[in-house]
Parts: C-alpha cells; structure tokens; sequence
C-alpha cells in the first residue's frame, strides 16, 4: 500500500505542475487572439479615417460650391466679407476634419498598444506558469522524496 500512495503522491505533484504550465499556456494563447482583434481593430481604424478623409473632402468641396453659389446669385463680387466668411467656414471644415482624423489616430494607437500589452501579459502569464510548475516540481518533489525515500520503500520514513 505504500508504494502505491508514493506513486500517487508523485503523480499528483507531477498532475500540479503541468496544470501550472497548461494555465500559462492557455492564457498565452489567450493574450495573443485578443492581440489579434486589436490589430484588426487597428485596421478597420485606418479605413476609418480614410472614409473620414473622403467624407470631410466631399462636404468641404459642397460646402464651397454652396457658398460660391449663393454669394454669386446674391449679385454681389466675390470679395470682401463675403470671401471671409467663405475662407472661413472652409478653414473651420478643415480642422474639423483633422481633428476627426487626430480623434481616429489616437484610437488606432490605442488599439495598437492594448495588442502590444496582451502579448506581453501573456508572455508574463506563460513565463509565471512555467517557473511555478518548475517550483512545484522541486518543492513537492523534495517532499515526496523526503516523505517516502524514493522509489522502493513500502512505509513513510519515521521522523
């Protein structure tokens, strides 16, 4: 009976390690499939300010077109006041676009550096989980051996 718990004990510790090192592995795998979705979600950021960029292009020149057209069926000369306000809503169009597209940038990083930090969590958790199952080899293993004198022994040593 002895010998059969020793070999219980041992498979047990050996049982405790690898679930150690699976947990770390799993998370690893884990950590780089949500590294994958915020890259993609890197790249759908990146045709979004394109759009972003075609859209602000499209309204600008309307918004051009509109101002020319009132300003030159109104009968007055394209100068003046009118110019200004006219520079104006352009200019203030403008950096309404860039600032939509500054907005999708930082959202781009974002999603960039959250890819870059999964994969290093899920480095740290697989480096973590293979140092733990190391210990619990070392450690439990020292107390089987301690606890039952290796392979061979039918009783645990008396203290």
């Amino acid at each position: 009976m002895g010998a059969f718990t020793s070999a219980l004990a041992l498979a047990g510790v050996g049982l405790q390690a690898y679930g150690q090192y699976k947990s770390g592995q799993d998370a690893a795998a884990a950590a780089q499939y949500n590294s994958a979705i915020y890259q993609q979600q890197s790249e759908v950021i990146e045709v979004k300010k394109g759009l972003t960029r075609q859209e602000y292009d499209r309204m600008i020149k309307k918004l051009q077109g509109a101002s020319v057209t009132a300003i030159a069926s109104s009968g007055y000369d394209m100068s003046g006041s009118f110019l200004e306000v006219m520079n104006d809503n352009l200019t203030q169009a403008q950096l309404d676009k860039q600032k939509a597209i500054y907005n999708l940038e930082v959202e781009k990083l974002q999603a960039g550096s959250a890819a870059e930090e999964s994969l290093r969590a899920g480095d740290r958790a697989r480096t973590s989980s293979n140092i733990g199952s190391v210990a619990t080899l070392l450690t439990e293993g020292n107390e089987w051996y301690s606890k039952y004198g290796g392979f061979g022994t039918t009783a645990p040593k008396k203290s």
